[in-house]
């Protein structure tokens, strides 16, 4: 099969699909929120978006904490806070959950990340001054 066989294949299976519609992804609807925070009986669901965006949240920190250290856990003020926070926003905003997701995750890994870098950074200096001293002494023991 030669490159001109090929691409005429792959025009007429291009054409026998069609043109994706996407545009029921890129509109993002605050309905789609609406429809989360309450229940069938119009009532405010008993589980709310900070609810959903906690348990998340947890499942996120805890895996890097078993990775990464102790640092990552979420704590009972954070969970708190955040629960607050996207219990009493998110109806008020008009986003969709994905970018309040999204904003969450941001918030709380960057500075877990920047205490990593951290971390990294001291215990690069210890291994140096560590090694220094080794060097040092063993001149010492040479003169």
């Amino acid at each position: 099969m030669n490159d001109e066989e090929t691409t005429t294949q792959v025009d007429e299976v291009s054409e026998n699909l069609g043109t994706p519609d996407f545009s029921a992804f890129i509109e993002e609807s605050p309905d789609i929120t609406q429809e989360l925070m309450h229940d069938d009986k119009g009532g405010n669901a008993a589980v709310g978006a900070g609810d959903v965006t906690v348990v998340m949240a947890r499942f996120l920190t805890s895996f890097m904490a078993s990775r990464n250290g102790e640092h990552w856990k979420l704590s009972e003020g954070e969970a708190n806070e955040l629960k607050h926070s996207m219990d009493t926003l998110i109806p008020d905003l008009e986003l969709s959950p994905g970018w309040a997701v999204a904003a969450v995750a941001v918030g709380i890994t960057a500075p877990r990340i920047l205490t990593d870098f951290q971390i990294q950074k001291e215990l690069d200096e210890k291994e140096v001054q560590q090694q220094g001293g080794e060097h040092g002494s063993s001149k010492e023991a040479n003169a």
